[in-house]
């Protein structure tokens, strides 16, 4: 995918934050969708509140629900 992203021709809104999700996604043995979350969120400095403790392994600050654990 990373090759892909990179071609000629395409044209990502954001190619550096696609292929950091996707590194973290092989890497950390997460789904694409929660690393492209952190990559934005690492990005923007912002925290992620969701239910899905995938987020620790992901360097980006997370936040459970209320009353969760």
């Amino acid at each position: 995918m990373i090759s892909f992203i990179c071609a000629d021709g395409i044209y990502p809104e954001s190619r550096a934050l696609l292929i950091l999700a996707l590194k973290d996604m092989a890497e950390k043995n997460v789904n694409f969708v929660d690393a492209y979350l952190a990559a934005l969120a690492g990005n923007q400095e912002e925290a992620i509140c969701s239910f899905e403790v995938d987020f620790q392994k992901l360097g980006v600050k997370w936040v459970a629900p209320p009353g969760y654990m």
